[in-house]
């Protein structure tokens, strides 16, 4: 008999951050499959109803969906990626001014999705909209990316806005 594991927070983020902005842990759960039969091209997102596909490596796709989904595709990898959602106006813009990728770019707008850097945290990027954006991390690092995260708003706090 297999045992289901249950996955407990792996940080404190449960509201708001400041500037406006709202950071959330979001329960999800993340498969890893090497199916590139119907995958969305390299760098691009694909929504097919409750479920994204995610492609940012050549030979593997990553199935995100809300838990308890049970996505059957792929290798469970939700115990080991925390998602975050970062919520609010501007969030973005924030983001924009703390990563390697330059999210202010047309391309990766109109992609919807990216993999860089923020900080020394590698992160994989995703929205709909560009005042709700989830960003995946190792969970190892879930905690100290939150705190990061936190520090940056503290510098720019009461000076600046988001507008």
């Amino acid at each position: 008999m297999s045992e289901t594991l249950l996955r407990s927070p792996a940080t404190d983020a449960a509201g708001p951050l400041g500037l406006g902005l709202q950071l959330y842990e979001q329960p999800l759960e993340i498969r890893v499959t090497h199916n590139l039969a119907s995958a969305p091209a390299l760098g691009q997102i694909q929504r097919d109803g409750e479920i994204t596909r995610l492609r940012h490596w050549p030979e593997q796709v990553w199935h995100v969906a809300a838990s308890g989904s049970h996505l059957s595709d792929g290798t469970d990898i939700s115990h080991g990626q925390i998602v975050l959602r970062l919520r609010g106006h501007g969030a973005l813009r924030f983001l924009a001014d703390y990563t390697t990728a330059d999210l202010r770019a047309a391309t990766i707008r109109q992609a919807g999705t990216v993999r860089t850097r923020l900080g020394h945290y590698t992160v994989l990027l995703w929205w709909d909209i560009t005042r709700d954006i989830h960003i995946a991390v190792d969970r190892s690092q879930a905690q100290s990316l939150v705190d990061h995260l936190r520090a940056l708003i503290k510098r720019r706090e009461p000076h600046e806005h988001l507008d």
